[in-house]
């Protein structure tokens, strides 16, 4: 899509054209029937405006000044381009057939790998740069931490980032434990979010990603919930 920002009146909006539809998984085709957008309203062709406004933030952890948006501000792909092959592995005397899903041909990389995802390219490039003033960027710190401590830590450098699988469940988080369904953990998205693609529910809620380094993806779903396979 084709996008531009611009100043009326000392307020700032951004124009936004929808070029192509975002597919809702990424390897499907780039039309209407496989996108969210125009369920959300949102039309091929034509130009809408979405004024800036400031991101009402929860503080979860005070102590190490983390951070969560209370909306979802946008809808982006986990990885823009995916590689599907078929593996098999033994369990016991079967041999079990599966899809495997890699960043390329090499199936070197799972397609899961939160250090080399596109996701985190977006935050720490695209939404970092358009969402915190120069005030704001000299008072968020970058994660550091010991690479070969846990594989499902933050990339050191990094100044936004997605919730763990663990995260979502940490009640010093102010999240409710393990529970299936939770209220804490629902949320909606901004009209920007729904015109790039978001899945909205008959309850108005929405799915999130979260960061992930197993086999599968993780998201939270409309109700709260936390589902542990769903299409890049």
């Amino acid at each position: 899509m084709w996008f531009c920002d611009f100043f009326k009146d000392g307020i700032k909006y951004r124009a936004v054209k929808i070029k192509n539809y975002r597919p809702y998984i990424t390897t499907f085709p780039s039309k209407a029937g496989f996108s969210f957008q125009d369920e959300n309203g949102f039309t091929s062709g034509s130009v809408y405006y979405f004024k800036f406004e400031p991101v009402l933030w929860r503080v979860i952890d005070a102590s190490q000044g983390l951070l969560v948006s209370e909306m979802l501000l946008d809808a982006q792909s986990y990885r823009n381009s995916v590689f599907f092959r078929q593996e098999q592995k033994t369990d016991g005397d079967q041999t079990l057939i599966y899809i495997a899903a890699y960043t390329d041909e090499s199936a070197e990389i799972l397609a899961t790998d939160y250090a080399t995802s596109d996701i985190r390219q977006w935050l720490n490039n695209d939404f970092y740069l358009t969402a915190f003033n120069d005030e704001q960027k000299d008072m968020i710190a970058s994660v550091s931490y010991d690479a070969a401590a846990d594989v499902g830590s933050v990339p050191s450098g990094d100044k936004v980032y997605l919730l763990s699988k663990s995260d979502v469940r940490n009640e010093k988080y102010g999240f409710t434990g393990n529970s299936v369904k939770t209220a804490s953990r629902v949320a909606v998205g901004t009209d920007y979010s729904k015109c790039q693609g978001l899945s909205v529910g008959s309850g108005k809620t929405s799915s999130w990603i979260l960061r992930q380094y197993g086999d599968d993806y993780s998201s939270v779903k409309g109700d709260g919930s936390v589902d542990s396979n769903y299409s890049p």
